[in-house]
């Protein structure tokens, strides 16, 4: 046990800094350095996008949990199609918030298509 005299470090005092982990000996291998931390950003890009993919296909399963469930009860067919409406302009809004490839390029494909079609003459 410490009798608090000594300072607490945090984790960013404990944790290794990149030097550190990568040790650099001439000015060569700044270039080495280099690679290595483009290297750990394109893995954290691909790490995020991962995750976002992740959470678009769990929002996509709640949504058709809720859907069996409830449209089973349902005795109108007009309820269960406009909650459906809705709930498809939400995915879509929520793909193109966290970048969905798919969702956005089907998106801008329909935007492009309809653009100016539905203009006043």
């Amino acid at each position: 046990m410490s009798d608090g005299s000594e300072p607490r470090k945090t984790k960013a005092e404990t944790r290794p800094t990149i030097e550190e982990l990568f040790p650099v000996d001439d000015a060569k291998d700044d270039n080495a350095l280099s690679e290595v931390v483009d290297q750990l950003q394109r893995e954290l890009v691909e790490e995020r996008d991962a995750r976002r993919e992740e959470r678009f296909k769990w929002v996509c399963a709640l949504i058709f949990v809720f859907d069996v469930f409830t449209f089973k009860e349902m005795s109108t067919w007009s309820a269960p199609l406009m909650i459906g409406i809705l709930q498809l302009l939400f995915v879509v809004a929520v793909g193109r918030n966290w970048g969905m490839d798919h969702i956005w390029t089907l998106t801008e494909r329909l935007a492009e298509k309809w653009d100016g079609k539905f203009k006043g003459s």
